[in-house]
């Protein structure tokens, strides 16, 4: 049945409280018939009203269902919703713009809107309803304006779990820019009409016209299409949770697409956006040093057994300032967050390329993802003392994502400030390392430190034997394509080595190992138990220009102790300096992360963290599900 439908209506204000001289008039700025696509959707039309009167009131109605939902809130725009026309036949309706002022009068504008049949699906190179969806949300970290980022997959197979297409499978990737969402609504992209935006722009409501793409593999595992788009649009829309993709594209091959996809969507994030509630059954403290009134801790929390990194899990770093006491334990009392710092105040959670520094929170969602919530605001407070802490949290994320946290019990208290003599190494001797067998890769990381040479990391690790070794310097050669640069490397007096210096070793407040370091006492599943940092010593390398090099070293630990070798061979080596992947992902890649065990420290394997690592391009029949 027809019906009369009205909706929305405006107060024009812009006039005078005078009756004008001329009556008013409607002005409609969209062309006459207005267009509408057979999938319907939201459609807006502009105005003006020309000789306004204070107090006017414009009003839309329509005589069939199929157009509904006017909105004419906003001054100069309005707006209706469109039903999908699911005949082969074109349809039209009249519109009615009414503007209402003075006493009961009015004048009219009539717009014919046409909608468009729905097209045969044989007019389409490819019309395919797919049931596979990957996403990735970004946040804001790639649009040029602050535009937030979607990086969407919409297929009929997985990838393979290294990021591989299937044979036979068909792939389309949207790397869609929108608004923000809205605050409580979660990461889902946000309903609308995106098309494609110009090379090298984000505009909100656009896909990238340089990586949006369709791409299919044969049987074979052979690449038969792999373009972007030229033009279409996509739109999306929601029943209750449930996505609606609609995409009408053309591609660079002239092939023409009708693309829909209906089922869930969730979003992988390197951010956290859902509340956490962190019961932890370990907790410790590591006292980073102090100014003779305020000492400084960084207090960890966690769920995972033994304070290890076991997925899925949640660690909780806080960075805490507080009264000097003679044992360097945790003072009693409620900390707030401040950026202003002082005396119980937590240090606000920050990032420097992506790495968390200061309070934040980690969750360690399967072996591949991790996910960052940085505090902005909330309160610690903690009770009792000795081996009977309570220590209770009610925090709040950058993204405004609630943290909790609570654990009672002993807080393991350890000191990595240097000042008390307390070591980390645990060498009982001299040592010399047994290399033989082991095998050598090399990063590069171009001018990580910003002290204008080139930064390589060297992990160096055993096939059969005992030890290995993980180096990290910084070269003179500011480039990949020279390797290594030749010399003797010394120990940096600071966390910035310069060209011709190593970074000292070091184990973090949460235990991770960075800089140069021994590793040894490997166990089955590749952990270790055996360390001992770099704090002074040289390191010679020779580049034999082949791709092999040698290397000697003689190091002394944080006891004392001295520890040397040498090792030559073949090194592979990557260049991440062009990798714009999650700074996350590649601190992972950087440096090992160690979590305590009943036992003692132990390195995670190192094939464990690549496989965290964003897939770069591959081979032709390789498609990255990933970031750039």
């Amino acid at each position: 049945m027809s019906a009369a439908l009205l909706t929305g209506c405006k107060n024009d204000d812009s006039g005078t409280t005078e009756q004008p001289t001329d009556a008013p008039e409607i002005e409609v700025g969209a062309q006459t018939p207005q267009t509408i696509p057979a999938e319907g959707g939201t459609v807006t039309l502009a105005y003006e009203i020309v000789n306004p009167v204070q107090g006017g009131l414009l009003s839309a109605t329509s005589a069939e269902e199929w157009i509904h939902d006017f909105d004419c809130d906003q001054a100069g725009q309005l707006t209706f919703t469109a039903d999908a026309n699911e005949s082969d036949q074109s349809r039209s309706q009249t519109l009615t713009l009414t503007y209402t002022y003075g006493q009961g009068k009015s004048v009219e504008a009539r717009i014919t809107a046409v909608q468009d049949a729905t097209t045969a699906s044989e007019q389409y190179d490819f019309d395919l309803t797919l049931d596979i969806f990957t996403g990735t949300y970004y946040g804001d970290d790639f649009g040029s304006n602050g535009e937030h980022n979607w990086y969407i997959w919409i297929s009929d197979k997985e990838f393979t779990p290294d990021g591989y297409a299937q044979n036979g499978g068909t792939y389309y990737l949207f790397d869609t820019y929108g608004p923000a969402p809205q605050a409580g609504t979660g990461i889902a992209l946000p309903a609308g009409e995106y098309r494609p935006g110009a090379s090298g722009a984000t505009a909100e409501m656009t896909f990238s016209s340089d990586y949006s793409k369709f791409m299919q593999v044969d049987d074979q595992g052979n690449t038969i299409h792999d373009a972007e788009f030229t033009e279409g649009r996509m739109v999306v829309s929601y029943e209750g949770e449930t996505l609606l993709l609609e995409a009408f594209l053309t591609d660079l091959e002239g092939n023409t697409h009708h693309v829909v996809y209906k089922g869930p969507a969730s979003y992988a994030s390197d951010t956290i956006y859902e509340d956490i509630d962190l019961k932890a059954t370990s907790c410790s403290a590591t006292y980073e040093g102090s100014d003779g009134e305020l000492m400084e801790l960084l207090i960890e929390m966690s769920d995972m057994a033994s304070g290890s990194v076991t997925a899925p899990g949640t660690t909780l770093t806080l960075n805490a300032f507080m009264p000097v006491n003679d044992t360097g334990e945790p003072v009693a009392g409620t900390y707030t967050v401040s950026d202003g710092g002082g005396s119980m105040t937590l240090q606000p959670g920050s990032s420097y390329y992506g790495i968390p520094d200061g309070s934040y929170a980690l969750y360690f969602k399967d072996d591949v993802s991790i996910q960052t919530g940085l505090i902005a605001s909330g309160s610690m407070t903690i009770t009792g003392g000795g081996d009977s802490y309570t220590v209770t949290c009610d925090l709040v994320t950058a993204e405004g994502c609630n943290v909790t946290a609570s654990y009672t019990g002993s807080i393991a208290l350890t000191d990595s400030s240097g000042e008390t003599g307390d070591a980390v190494s645990t060498l009982t001797g001299d040592y010399t390392l047994d290399l033989d067998g082991a095998t050598a890769e090399a990063s590069f990381y171009g001018d990580y430190y910003g002290t204008g040479g080139g930064n390589w990391t060297i992990s160096i690790l055993p096939t059969t034997g005992p030890d290995g070794l993980l180096i990290d310097l910084v070269a003179g050669e500011g480039s990949f394509d020279g390797g290594i640069t030749s010399g003797t490397y010394t120990a940096a007096d600071n966390d910035y080595p310069a060209p011709g210096e190593y970074l000292r070793g070091m184990v973090s407040s949460d235990g991770g190992l960075g800089g140069t370091i021994y590793v040894g006492d490997f166990d089955s599943e590749g952990y270790v138990y055996a360390y001992a940092p770099a704090m002074s010593g040289n390191l010679d390398i020779t580049n034999n220009g082949d791709g092999s090099y040698t290397l000697s070293f003689d190091f002394v630990d944080d006891q004392g102790y001295a520890w040397d070798g040498s090792w030559s061979g073949t090194i592979s080596t990557a260049d991440y300096s062009y990798y714009s992947a999650s700074a996350m992902t590649r601190s992972l890649l950087r440096a090992p992360h160690i979590g305590v065990r009943e036992q003692g420290p132990s390195v995670r394997p190192l094939d464990r963290l690549r496989e965290r690592s964003a897939k770069a391009p591959g081979s032709a029949q390789r498609i990255s599900r990933y970031k750039r």
